[in-house]
């Protein structure tokens, strides 16, 4: 599970970086307002900083990278959350759960903030402590696995109002 041995030290950081790079993506190709999709790509740029200077300068010195996850879960929420507020403010599709894209980001923001302050305080926990709060981060992990296998797996369908329907309900 968690050891201090260099291997796992260094795949938790790698995958940390790669679900971030991975989330970033994700959210960038997801919003439309381009002022946005800049500032992710500038958090992205400083979260890859952040993440190659705080490896450096504490190279083994945590068992898990918390820094890392906490910078990422923050930047990842806020964006998710201004995702969920276009998605709300975007007349073209009625229902917003019925696209793939809102089922993710739930899926994110489900797993991201049930499991951060886990994450946070993993350093600063007894080993046996975090042991036993371990399982919800495991629980979350598949919650979110299943979101997306549920979303991926699905054909979806885009439903929308005609003109016509829209100029009905004015």
């Amino acid at each position: 599970m968690i050891s201090k041995n260099g291997e796992s030290v260094f795949l938790y950081k790698l995958f940390t970086f790669v679900e971030a790079i991975a989330f970033f993506a994700f959210l960038y190709y997801q919003l439309v307002n381009r002022k946005v999709k800049k500032i992710v790509i500038f958090a992205g740029i400083v979260f890859l900083l952040l993440s190659i200077f705080i490896s450096f300068v504490f190279n083994g010195a945590h068992i898990i990278d918390s820094v890392q996850i906490g910078v990422e879960t923050i930047f990842i929420l806020v964006f998710s959350f201004y995702y969920m507020y276009e998605r709300m403010n975007d007349t073209s599709t009625l229902y917003v759960y019925s696209t793939f894209s809102f089922w993710t980001v739930t899926g994110m923001v489900l797993y991201l903030s049930g499991s951060f302050f886990i994450y946070i305080f993993a350093d600063s926990l007894p080993k046996a402590d975090v042991h036993k709060y371990w399982i919800v981060t495991n629980i979350l992990s598949i919650l979110k696995n299943l979101f997306f296998t549920i979303v991926n797996s699905k054909p979806t369908k885009k439903i929308s109002l005609s003109d016509y329907e829209l100029s009905s309900l004015n």
